[in-house]
């Protein structure tokens, strides 16, 4: 108890941003710190959660958009992709899904675990959205579910790893971190790109001197198939 604390709110951002804050504190001279992720969401149901959800976008201007209104957000988005690229259909993003659960089956922690999802199946799931621009580029299958988790991750200086007797063998190494703020009070220009992601990312691979192609592993966020 009595130790130095915090609670961070950035919606899907939250565990990405404690970790930052984990590691700006072992810059900053401590020598271990721990960054933990919680989240409740199934004591809601979907269209109260859905909501509660929305109020990370900016609500006031595009809750009106469907009360549903992330999945059509992200719908709009898949809409102007499909429409940029032709030769991309739903079909794809049907695989998609499929990947994620079939993921989540090997998982045995997962939410999901035993439920199965084919590309077919995922291609017959309903639509859902009122919003009849929208409604044909959504499926249910393309959203995440409502669920609920925990991680946590530790962060160390060398000399806490001393102190701890842990091996820098047995650690993973922070060569580079960064984070970024879009604009939600006006459409992005280009829907069919993720802007804010995609500065973030150059800027820091510039700054750790790498190149895309020296990542081996990138976890990605993925909300919905689009």
């Amino acid at each position: 108890l009595h130790k130095p604390s915090m609670r961070l709110e950035a919606a899907c951002a939250s565990g990405g941003l404690a970790c930052s804050e984990a590691v700006r504190a072992v810059k900053a001279g401590d020598d271990c710190v721990l960054a933990v992720g919680i989240e409740v969401e199934s004591e809601a149901d979907g269209r109260t959660g859905n909501s509660y959800l929305a109020r990370a976008a900016d609500f006031k201007r595009q809750s009106s958009i469907d009360e549903f209104l992330w999945p059509a957000l992200f719908a709009k988005r898949t809409k102007a992709y499909l429409e940029k690229y032709p030769n991309v259909s739903m079909d794809d993003l049907a695989a998609v899904a499929a990947k994620a659960y079939e993921n989540g089956n090997r998982n045995p922690c997962a939410h999901m675990n035993a439920v199965k999802l084919s590309q077919e199946g995922a291609s017959k799931s309903p639509q859902f959205l009122t919003n009849e621009e929208y409604k044909p580029f959504i499926r249910l299958a393309d959203c995440s579910t409502f669920s609920d988790g925990s991680a946590a991750a530790i962060f160390m200086s060398a000399d806490g790893l001393r102190k701890h007797g842990i091996s820098m063998s047995n650690c993973v190494q922070v060569v580079g971190f960064d984070q970024g703020a879009g604009d939600l009070w006006s459409d992005p220009k280009t829907l069919t790109e993720m802007t804010t992601a995609k500065t973030v990312v150059q800027r820091l691979l510039a700054k750790a001197g790498a190149r895309p192609s020296d990542v081996e592993v990138a976890e990605v966020h993925d909300c919905f198939t689009m």
